[in-house]
């Protein structure tokens, strides 16, 4: 006999059975359910390479571990994409630490750091910023030593050069005097 069917055989209908049709049932939702776990699967995996850091790294960190137990990435793989994930002053404020090997230590790590950053930042607005002193300045009060001209007067220009007279003899004995 050969592999090939017959012109016969493909006119002819397909018998099934009730066992057969039921089979074929189950395989089918077998599929649609494999097809539904891979787009979700894929869809998640998307969801977790694309997730940043917008708010604080605790709610980060909720975001993650909600997506991340949805796929089996193993430890590492998880604790780079979490780390990429963070807001840039978090991950500058990681150099000074040795990098937790562990994604719980990574999380928590990166939540103390938010939260201190966090806190930095409310204490700057808080204070004032104060740049030379702290004693405010205070124009002097300052009493006119003569009387004002009034405005009718015509401003004296000779007033402003300096020039030398001769003093009479009893100027120069009123001026020893006093």
């Amino acid at each position: 006999m050969s592999d090939q069917p017959s012109e016969k055989s493909l006119d002819s209908p397909i018998t099934m059975t009730l066992r057969d049709y039921n089979e074929l049932q189950r395989m089918a939702t077998a599929l649609s359910d494999l097809q539904s776990r891979f787009d979700t699967l894929q869809t998640t995996t998307a969801s977790l390479r694309r997730l940043k850091q917008t708010n604080s790294a605790a709610t980060y960190a909720s975001d993650f571990r909600r997506l991340s137990a949805l796929i089996s990435w193993n430890d590492s793989a998880l604790c780079s994409q979490y780390y990429e994930g963070l807001k840039e002053d978090v991950k500058d404020l990681f150099a000074r630490f040795e990098r937790p090997e562990s994604l719980p230590e990574l999380i928590d790590l990166s939540i103390k750091i938010d939260n201190r950053l966090f806190e930095r930042t409310l204490e700057k607005s808080i204070r004032p910023r104060q740049y030379f002193n702290n004693t405010p300045f205070v124009s002097p009060v300052t009493k006119p030593d003569r009387e004002t001209p009034s405005q009718n007067q015509p401003m004296e220009i000779e007033g402003t050069t300096t020039r030398r007279t001769t003093l009479t003899p009893q100027e120069r004995q009123r001026r020893r005097e006093n």
